[in-house]
């Protein structure tokens, strides 16, 4: 076998050690097991994942062109859940 080296962000691999103690084994075979298609990553999706409405209103420049009523789309990116 050969030896692999990756590098990871510390919350990912926070989640990997979690894992690999509810486990009972050690993160490289968890990471392993991921690699190997064995089992999925751990998400961080839930951390990371936050609304337009967290943002602070910013500028990012002058108008090009004035928004009429088909250009408002963002109502039906936020309720169009078929994609």
């Amino acid at each position: 076998m050969t030896t692999l080296t990756i590098e990871v962000d510390d919350q990912f691999y926070q989640r990997l050690e979690a894992r690999a103690r509810a486990q009972h084994r050690t993160a490289n075979d968890v990471a392993r097991d991921i690699l190997l298609g064995r089992e999925t990553a751990p998400s961080l999706r839930t951390e990371l994942t936050r609304s337009i409405y967290d943002l602070p209103p910013f500028s990012v420049g002058q108008v090009l062109k004035p928004f009429n009523s088909q250009d408002d789309l963002l109502e039906e990116m936020l309720h169009d859940r078929q994609f």
